[in-house]
């Protein structure tokens, strides 16, 4: 059973990671020794940058030069250090960043009782339109990794057995059972324009996998609508910075950092009501930009949400020019029980080399197909995926990948298809009675009749007749 059908949910950008030699790696913790997965690294004055895995391991490729690496994680302290690469040198530097510690400046409380939230969010929700259309044209080389794993699987699902090795889970019901990978170049263009080029996808145990087509590429809190996915709800949900939102959320301010000279505010946000398309979460407000420097945000049952039982939402955003804040990187984790699966996302995004009010080429929007694949998209070997990804993959998913894939290529392995096919078309009296006769050929065809006691009729108009069916048939690609 394939639980991927359940979830509906790069030229430029591999070019630098495969040509480069200078790498900068290391691992990223907080002060108490614990990994902080998916932390962001960046070049200061840059969109060059990767995150981190999920043991808190990181790469950069860098050329030769001298740079200001920042690292960054959402409720931590900013971290850097500078550093000069050489060509074909390996440096290694771990971060440690501690907890960020937040002030909270006098102000004075009106009569009513309001929050001191109140008035960031008023300028914030005032600079929503302008951030949002400061953006004529976008770029973006894109890295995406997702997987699926299951903390329980069911015996039967409507009555039918549910083998666990199908769906590649042990014996408990756990493992992955779903993990793709996705190099892709991603353009928008005011006022509708948008295209997904698909250069390398890679899916554990499908060759021909194409991945996820449609995930959305930069999901934007500026909308004052945001559409996840339709399937999740097709009304979507309101942003807590929208122009209605003093209508629906209640705000908190939790105190204020410095960081690379700017003023950042927290800010907890709560919905006013349950049973409504809402988020709750934390967001991190620039002063005097009122831009969003990173968010996390929560959605579930309570918020109207379909199919899922759980989505986290979470965005790291840079300063890409003076008032001019571009999102690095986007983590979206995914919790569902559904038949009796109970299994856990998370869909990893990094967003690298942004170009905001560049020109775009028209070729790239000559027609209104809105994500292609380069022919060789799936085709790529291993090799290419070592060198290539920049967030390193865990224990349970490099196993997936060698288990599945030796799978495929026994599958694929002539003599196993001809074993195979030599099985399924030998024919004896139970089938030929009880099933019916199947016979599978060399160059993907097949026929097939029903069986024998189908093939016999009566009825009190014309009594006993003989009704046999053939269907012959021939895959293509």
């Amino acid at each position: 059973m394939k639980l991927r059908n359940i979830v509906t949910a790069a030229a430029f950008i591999l070019i630098p990671f495969i040509a480069l030699s200078s790498v900068i790696k290391g691992t990223i913790k907080d002060d108490k020794g614990a990994p902080l997965a998916f932390a962001t690294v960046y070049v200061q004055g840059t969109t060059i940058g990767t995150s981190a895995g999920n043991k808190g391991d990181y790469q950069l490729s860098l050329p030769a030069g001298t740079y200001k690496v920042i690292c960054q994680f959402i409720g931590y302290k900013q971290s850097s250090f500078n550093v000069s690469v050489k060509d074909n040198e390996t440096i290694e530097h771990n971060f440690v960043l501690a907890d960020q510690s937040l002030m909270m400046t006098e102000v004075v409380v009106k009569s009513n009782g309001e929050d001191p939230a109140y008035p960031i969010m008023r300028k914030t929700i005032a600079r929503r339109d302008f951030h949002l259309k400061q953006v004529k044209s976008f770029q973006t080389g894109i890295y995406l990794k997702g997987a699926m794993r299951t903390r329980k699987v069911p015996t039967k699902v409507m009555g039918q057995k549910v083998d666990k090795n199908d769906i590649g889970v042990d014996s408990n019901g756990k493992g992955v059972i779903y993990l793709v990978e996705e190099f892709a170049d991603y353009y928008a263009e005011e006022p509708d324009k948008r295209r997904t080029v698909i250069h390398s996808v890679r899916e554990s145990g499908n060759p021909g996998g194409v991945g996820i087509a449609e995930l959305p590429p930069v999901i934007t809190f500026y909308e004052n609508n945001i559409n996840l996915f339709e399937s999740l709800n097709p009304r979507g949900f309101i942003s807590p910075i929208s122009d209605n939102a003093l209508f629906y959320y209640k705000y908190k301010l939790e105190g204020e950092f410095t960081e690379e000279g700017h003023t950042i505010y927290k800010i907890k946000v709560t919905a006013k009501r349950q049973y409504e398309p809402l988020f709750n979460g934390t967001l991190y407000v620039v002063k005097d930009d009122w831009a969003i420097h990173s968010l996390k945000m929560e959605l579930t049952k309570k918020a109207n949400l379909a199919l899922l039982d759980t989505l986290r939402l979470e965005q790291v955003f840079i300063p890409l020019k003076p008032d001019n804040w571009v999102v690095k990187s986007q983590l979206m984790y995914i919790a569902i029980n559904f038949f009796g699966f109970d299994a856990t996302g998370g869909f990893a995004t990094v967003y690298d080399r942004q170009k905001v009010n560049e020109p775009i080429p028209d070729s790239i929007f000559k027609n209104k197909i809105v994500s292609i694949y380069d022919k060789a998209a799936n085709k790529k070997d291993t090799s290419f995926w070592t060198v290539a990804r920049p967030i390193q993959l865990e224990a349970d998913e490099i196993k997936d990948y060698k288990i599945k894939d030796s799978i495929t290529r026994k599958q694929d392995d002539p003599t196993y298809k001809d074993s195979l096919r030599r099985r399924r078309n030998k024919i004896n009296i139970s089938s030929f009675l009880l099933d019916g006769v199947y016979h599978m050929g060399k160059k993907r065809t097949s026929f097939s009749t029903n069986s024998l006691l189908t093939m016999t009729n009566y009825n009190t108009v014309e009594g006993y007749n003989f009704a046999p069916r053939v269907v012959v048939s021939k895959m293509v690609d």
